[in-house]
């Protein structure tokens, strides 16, 4: 069966030394105990992940044909910033800060490490829009290069 994964999954399996099939096969492994397909925190494969990382994935789940993955990042007990894959047309990243009008326009359709330094496996990931929610937070919908696994 064909499935897609993001550039940023992608990579922190990579890194991690997963397959992409080994996940999807865990995650096929909860649909078939009855379970929704989301290997949350305390799944052994999203500990490793967490452990030769640094990074707080959250969840990984499947929707569709689709692996989808979280993280929230914290620094001194607070949020810092949020990466989300919704669904494959529906992604965001998200962190603290403000930026001036012209600059947010300027960001659309460039690679997220523009905004972000370092964007930790966010290679490939393009800015679709910018903008700030009002409460010290900037949103940024994204669109990450899918690959066929």
């Amino acid at each position: 069966m064909k499935r897609y994964l993001s550039s940023p999954a992608l990579e922190l399996f990579n890194r991690t030394g997963l397959s992409p099939t080994s996940v999807d096969a865990a995650l096929e492994d909860l649909v078939w105990g009855k379970g929704s397909a989301i290997l949350r925190s305390h799944h052994p494969l999203v500990q490793r992940i967490r452990q030769v990382t640094a990074l707080n994935v959250v969840q990984i789940s499947r929707r569709s044909h689709y692996v989808l993955l979280q993280i929230e990042q914290q620094k001194d007990g607070a949020p810092s910033w949020q990466y989300r894959e919704i669904t494959p047309l529906n992604c965001n990243f998200s962190c603290r800060g403000q930026l001036p009008t012209t600059i947010e326009v300027a960001l659309n359709g460039e690679l997220l490490d523009k905004l972000v330094k370092p964007a930790i496996a966010m290679g490939g990931t393009v800015i679709k829009h910018v903008g700030p929610t009002g409460d010290g937070w900037l949103t940024v919908d994204v669109t990450p290069p899918w690959h066929l696994f």
